[in-house]
């Protein structure tokens, strides 16, 4: 017969280091142990009745109730508070930096007005991966295809583009996920796909914005508008007004900021928009 072979046991070693205790469960009993003694301590007291006893119950009532109630809209007011307070600094130092717009000369084109419209904004963040030009984990180089023509949701110069660049405000380096594309203010800005109306908001950084689903993950997205037109839920055709052109939130003029995302991912829309050209649409 065939002897097999013996089998081999793992080998345990003991290192003779004392595992550490688990700091969170040292918290949770000392924590126990502190509201154990409260009880006991608020026992003591309703068996002696000291004067000030009544009080105390009622002071504490009164702030248990504050607490469940007052706080949490306190500490709304508080964050939109701080919200305003820093858009309004951000509008303050806008004004101070944004030159006086010059008359348009009589018999100029819609062209040439257009020219000389350079609105642009939105995020200004200064990545530390910027010196190595790392893409944000939110955004992708690669090219992206889709199975129907993007319609630009308006014509105008392209005042920033997507990637990095200096931003127009601060001029740090920040990584732009969008197109700004500068257009009269009020102008009509359309549908670049048929899609329902996901989100309609305000944002401190990209003002009045709309946000349309157009299905399997494909998102558009169109921020600083003066006027939200389309209301939530609408389903749009191509083409269909949604806003018109604005500089709510962060921005030196009239422009619209455009993004386009894949489940959650932003993309160039310049790959996909169609009439793009090299300083316009």
């Amino acid at each position: 017969m065939m002897e097999h072979p013996p089998r081999r046991r793992p080998q345990t070693r003991f290192t003779g280091k004392r595992e550490e205790g688990d700091p969170y469960l040292t918290v949770l009993i000392t924590q126990l142990l502190i509201c154990a003694l409260l009880i006991m301590m608020g026992y003591a007291l309703q068996d002696a009745n000291p004067p000030f006893y009544p009080s105390f119950c009622t002071g504490y009532g009164q702030l248990i109730s504050a607490r469940q109630v007052q706080l949490p809209e306190d500490a709304r007011q508080l964050r939109e508070q701080a919200a305003d307070m820093a858009a309004g600094w951000i509008t303050g130092l806008l004004e101070t930096q944004q030159p006086q717009q010059q008359d348009t000369p009589q018999g100029a084109t819609a062209k040439e007005e257009a020219s000389q419209l350079t609105g642009a904004g939105g995020w200004m963040g200064s990545p530390a991966d910027s010196s190595a030009r790392l893409l944000p984990d939110s955004c992708s180089a690669a090219p992206m295809i889709t199975n129907a023509g993007v319609h630009p949701p308006i014509s105008g110069k392209v005042t920033s583009p997507y990637g990095y660049r200096s931003h127009p405000i601060t001029g740090e380096t920040d990584f732009h996920r969008g197109l700004d594309i500068a257009a009269a203010q009020g102008s009509d800005i359309r549908a670049a796909l048929p899609g329902r109306v996901s989100q309609v908001g305000e944002s401190a950084i990209y003002g009045n914005y709309i946000t349309l689903d157009h299905g399997n993950g494909l998102t558009t997205t169109y921020c600083h508008c003066e006027q939200i037109i389309a209301q939530q839920g609408a389903n749009l055709r191509q083409g269909e007004l949604v806003a018109t052109v604005g500089s709510t939130g962060i921005s030196t003029g009239p422009h619209v900021h455009f993004e386009i995302a894949k489940n959650g991912k932003y993309y160039n829309p310049a790959w996909v928009i169609d009439g793009m050209g090299t300083n316009g649409i």
